[in-house]
């Protein structure tokens, strides 16, 4: 086989090569779901042949190469474009007429469908390039470079992500080779030695990805610090500057390796992702695995949850509306960002004083119709008053919940940050499609409002938690956890690692001894209610 594909270097400019080029797909609402479900073959491969898979691997590894060479970031390996890359290919070969070479699919899917078929459904753009035949990786990388189209796929900035399918027909003997690519805002990658399937020395070089500046619940700002370490439990790592490159040593010995890197903006929100590569001359045959590749998941573990006399927990995927994100205003009456080292992110809207104030926190873009509790992180100077200082009213989609209302007695202690807790859902309405958190300060004293973070509803904390992700999409951001006793009192939030059978969360703990009281009733987790796959 190694013979033939040399054979093919000389024989690749009679390949009909083609490419589509970055194409946005549809706006979020058009792909709220896959537009169909791409059929898969029975006779489809679970496992791909290992010539064939390594063959990919090259692929991604030699695109990259030619990335770095124009100064561009290199692409992460994932699995759902690379299954989509697979499906197209094989089809190409065994299903439509012949000879073929194109790409629309049997199903009349174009490279976008497949990708959402395939459940990369928060696609910003795509690109596809193919080789209608079989060559060697680097015959169909030179290739591609030597055409303007396929060489603008290969060179397009804004690509994170990259799947490649071989396909070889054993009776026939022909295939079609796909590589696909796309950008999911949603996903910040590390890259280990531009994705090279092995290495024969521990030292190598990262690239991180920084998260894409977004507003709202859902968003993130730029990376301030990043942790990195051989081992997901990140024993002994420690907070360092954020910076885009960085020379890493691998665990020595041989085997595969994967180094874990944390993220976190200057708000708390992170990221968590990882990369594996061999460390060894040869890889073992067999070893290789999509796994190994970056993956898009509908559902998430949860280990060592049952924390004795905390029956329940919630969840959150960095659900956060501070005071500096655009999306929170000040309204009426007065109000003012004030700094304050104590504040998740280091400042504050200063609410209220001597007259009766106004602010709010508002979105269009959250889940539809799934509970949820929204926390608001508050202080005052002066709690000896029992008269109400806040007043929390939530509007999800035309429905109103609350009011919440914070007395100053409420407080436990003058200058220290406390949170209140209201339920509420965002229910989906085109008349009224706003969420709307709204913060009233009576005015008798000032209220310093640092952020809203929000929650899933109560589920059992058991051993092993098995989460049907809200949204069915979850890639790399951070999951947080809060603990509810047998009081309904709330813990502080904790960060949570998932699938992560060997780590335990921290201790929960109170964040002060005084709670207004809970309306948080437990639910099974079995009645989570779930969103259909949405694209942001």
């Amino acid at each position: 086989m190694e013979n033939f594909f040399r054979r093919m270097l000389v024989y690749i400019s009679a390949l009909c090569i083609l490419s589509l080029l970055p194409i946005p797909l549809f706006s979020a609402k058009a792909h709220a779901a896959p537009l169909f479900q791409e059929p898969q073959p029975p006779d489809f491969p679970e496992e791909q042949l290992p010539d064939l898979f390594y063959n990919e691997l090259q692929i991604v590894y030699l695109t990259n190469l030619k990335r770095r060479e124009q100064g561009l970031a290199p692409l992460r390996w994932n699995r759902e474009l690379s299954k989509a890359a697979r499906w197209f290919a094989k089809d190409s070969v065994d299903t439509q007429p012949n000879p073929y070479c194109g790409h629309t699919d049997t199903e009349k899917g174009s490279p976008g469908d497949r990708i959402l078929a395939h459940h990369y459904t928060n696609a910003m753009s795509w690109g596809e390039n193919v080789v209608c035949g079989l060559a060697a990786p680097e015959a169909a990388v030179t290739g591609w470079m030597n055409n303007e189209g396929h060489k603008q796929n290969i060179l397009q900035a804004m690509y994170r992500e990259i799947g490649v399918g071989y396909y070889r027909n054993l009776q026939t003997g022909k295939g079609y080779i796909v590589q696909d690519f796309s950008y999911d805002p949603n996903y910040a990658p590390v890259i280990i030695n531009n994705e090279a399937p092995n290495t024969t020395a521990p030292e190598v070089q990262l690239y991180l990805y920084n998260p894409a500046l977004q507003s709202g619940l859902e968003g993130m700002s730029d990376a301030a610090e990043m942790m990195i370490a051989n081992d997901a439990s990140f024993t002994a790592a420690v907070w360092e500057p954020f910076a885009q490159e960085k020379a890493w040593t691998l665990e020595t010995g041989e085997g595969w390796r994967t180094v874990y890197v944390k993220t976190r903006d200057a708000q708390g929100r992170t990221t968590l992702v990882s990369d594996s590569i061999y460390l060894g001359a040869t890889i073992p045959e067999g070893t290789l695995s999509l796994e190994q590749a970056s993956i898009v998941k509908q559902e998430l573990e949860f280990y060592n949850l049952d924390q004795s006399g905390w029956p329940s927990v919630q969840l959150s995927v960095n659900w956060q509306g501070d005071n500096s994100d655009v999306l929170f205003e000040h309204i009426a009456g007065e109000g003012e960002e004030v700094r304050d080292e104590l504040a998740v992110g280091g400042t504050v809207l200063k609410l209220g004083g001597t007259k009766a104030s106004h602010a709010r926190y508002w979105t269009t873009e959250f889940y539809k119709d799934v509970p949820f509790t929204a926390y608001v992180r508050v202080k005052i100077d002066n709690n000896s008053s029992a008269d109400e200082v806040l007043r929390l009213k939530i509007n999800g989609g035309g429905t109103e919940y609350g009011p919440l209302s914070i007395k100053g007695t409420d407080f436990v202690q003058v200058g220290e940050y406390q949170e209140f807790s209201l339920p509420f859902t965002f229910h989906a309405s085109s008349a009224q499609p706003f969420l709307i958190f709204n913060l009233y300060s009576a005015g008798n004293t000032p209220v310093f409002i640092d952020n809203i973070t929000v929650y899933t509803t109560a589920m059992p904390s058991e051993n092993l938690v098995a989460w049907p992700v809200v949204g069915g999409y979850y890639r790399s951001r951070g999951i947080w956890g809060r603990f509810i006793n047998n009081e309904g009192k709330f813990s502080n939030a904790t960060e949570l690692i998932p699938n992560a059978a060997s780590i335990s969360p921290l201790p929960p703990e109170l964040p002060t001894e005084k709670q207004p009281p809970s309306t948080i009733v437990p639910t099974p987790i079995l009645n989570q209610v779930l969103l259909p796959i949405v694209m942001k």
